[in-house]
């Protein structure tokens, strides 16, 4: 598992150990907003060009999201389709999943079933 830190306020956790080949989880901790959404991006394009096809993407650690962060998932969503993957959102807080409804992103975005809904 890699870890990167990009400035103080979002952390990144790479995982593909007990997946498939070409699968793999990026757990994102703290808070995703504007300063931190170009460096996002790049670790899911890296993430991308290491083999993983089908991501899962764990938001339990994320406790921030401003509409730049949100927007932020929109072409890393494009990336993986164009690259004949897919992304799958899980584990949101109630909070985080309201903003993906209340944005209509949630009808673009693929989301777990079983998702675990804290405050």
């Amino acid at each position: 598992m890699a870890v990167h830190e990009q400035d103080r306020g979002l952390k990144i956790s790479i995982s593909n150990e007990s997946f498939p080949p070409g699968e793999g989880r990026v757990s994102l901790a703290g808070q995703l907003t504007w300063p931190h959404v170009k460096q996002f991006q790049n670790e899911m394009g890296r993430v991308l060009q290491s083999g993983v096809r089908v991501l899962e993407l764990d938001l339990a650690g994320l406790s921030y999201l401003d509409s730049a962060g949100l927007a932020a998932f929109l072409p890393v969503h494009q990336l993986f389709t164009n690259a004949g993957g897919r992304m799958r959102i899980v584990n949101t807080r109630k909070f985080i999943r309201h903003l993906f409804v209340s944005s209509h992103l949630d009808t673009v975005l693929e989301f777990a079933v079983e998702e675990r809904s804290p405050v």
